[in-house]
Formats: C-alpha cells, structure tokens, sequence
C-alpha cells in the first residue's frame, strides 16, 4: 500500500488534541466549527446592517416630499451618467423658452420647474398637485415640464417619446393633454395605451407610429435629463420653485403655502 494513502497517528501533527479520544476529539471539533460559523455569520450580519444604514443616511429625498432617486450602478433610459450628479442646490439658473411645455400665462409671478418620469408614481401624485394648484391661481403660477425618466421604469422612456410625438402634432396643448392621459393612466402604460391616446386626442396614427418607432425625439429627451443631472435633480419629481430647490413630490398644502409667500412679496 502507498505511504500517501492514509496518515498514521505517529506520522501525523501534534497539537491540543492528539491527546484526546477520538470521540472527545469530534465532539471538540464540532463545537469548534458551530463557534467558528456562528462567529463568521455575526460579521457578515454586521456588514449588511452598517450598509443599510449607509443607504438610508444618504437618502436626502426622504418620505414626506416623495422622489423616486436615480439608480446610481446604472444610467437612466435617457443614458443619463449618474456619477456627474451633485449635490442638489438652493437656487439654480434657468430661462424659460418657447421650446419648453409650459401651463399657466408667461407673465406669472411664481415658476415651477420640474423634471419627471411618467411612470413614476411621486410624478402622478405631484402632477394632481400642480393641476390643483394652476386651476387655483391660473394667472400667478406657470409649470414647465422636463424629462427626466429612470432606468428602472421600462415605460418611462416610451412614453415620453409618445409625449414628445403628440406634441409634434398639437404642440404645446397636446403634449399636456398627453401627459396627463399617461399620469392618470399609469396602470396602463404600453404601445397600445399610447395609439388609443393618440386616437383620442385625433392624432394621425401612421404620423404618430412613424414618429414613436424611429426614436426621433430620444436625443431631446436625453438633453433634458442631462440638464436635469447639471442642475443637481437625483430622483423625480425634482422640482424648483422660482429656481429654488422645492424637492420631490410636496403635498398640496405644502406647496400652496410657499406659493402665497411668494406671491406676498
């Protein structure tokens, strides 16, 4: 028989407990093994809880003004990089132009600029909010509207290009009149929502497929989720008040309250 076959006693090392019975020796061993899994299994533990509380630290959106954040390991459908991202800031610069979709007169005292993803349940509930508060004070507020549509929402995208293709068609009024079909709709979401929308609103649907399959507006798209990105925006909603960080998706009376101080002035 080969020598490399087994190991006899003499032959083996020596340690703690080749002095022990063989039965010992197990029960020894298996309690050392129990020990050394429980010890390994309370660290990993240990770094998941110290993780998650990372994670939740760096959550600045919070649950009161409700934003669904950007995924940072991955780009938005827009291909948005998320590592140029900072710091949302107090006050932003931005001109509102004729290339904008905007609701409310030009002249209003108060602007609400916000970018948004239409599958985004926060944008739903914040676009009621501002419907709400334009039949409110129709002369004194103005909203403009940006793309902002996250990766992890695989209607985002398609439907902001079918809101960018009505829009072609009825401008300004049709893509709001689409907007607010796909907020109210959210369920619903899909190629054949966005041709019976088309219908509805009496689009011409060969003018409309043509526009929604060729991608045509994905680089307009892409620019206002990149200027978003610029200006710090890190979830949807993300808004700004006369320029001024509002946050995500603020309640009514929230919102209404920083409107009349503004309007105060």
């Amino acid at each position: 028989m080969s020598q490399y076959n087994n190991e006899t006693p003499s032959q083996g090392p020596k340690g703690v407990f080749a002095s022990l019975s063989p039965r010992a020796s197990f029960v020894t061993g298996l309690v050392g093994g129990v020990m050394l899994l429980c010890t390994i299994g309370f660290f990993v533990l240990l770094t998941v809880y110290i993780q998650g509380g990372m994670d939740n630290s760096n959550d600045t959106n919070g649950s009161v003004a409700g934003t669904e954040k950007v995924n940072t390991n991955a780009n938005t459908n827009a291909q948005v990089n998320t590592n140029q991202a900072a710091a949302v800031p107090e006050k932003i610069d931005y001109t509102v132009t004729d290339q904008d979709y905007v609701r409310g007169k030009a002249d209003a005292k108060v602007t609400i600029l916000e970018w948004s993803d239409f599958q985004c349940p926060y944008c739903s509930k914040f676009h009621d909010t501002m419907n709400q508060l334009l039949e409110k004070y129709p002369n004194d507020v103005r909203w403009v509207f940006k793309h902002f549509p996250l990766d992890f929402h695989a209607e985002a995208q398609p439907a902001a290009l079918a809101a960018e293709c009505a829009a072609e068609q009825k401008g300004n009024d049709g893509f709001w009149s689409f907007a607010d079909e796909l907020y109210a709709n959210q369920d619903s979401l899909g190629a054949d929502f966005y041709v019976e929308t088309a219908t509805k609103l009496g689009l011409n649907i060969d003018k409309f497929n043509d526009c929604v399959s060729s991608d045509k507006y994905a680089d307009k798209i892409d620019a206002d989720a990149q200027l978003g990105i610029s200006k710090g925006v890190q979830g949807t909603p993300g808004n700004f008040l006369n320029n001024e960080s509002l946050g995500g998706a603020v309640p009514y009376a929230t919102l209404e309250a920083e409107v009349k101080q503004l309007l105060s002035k």
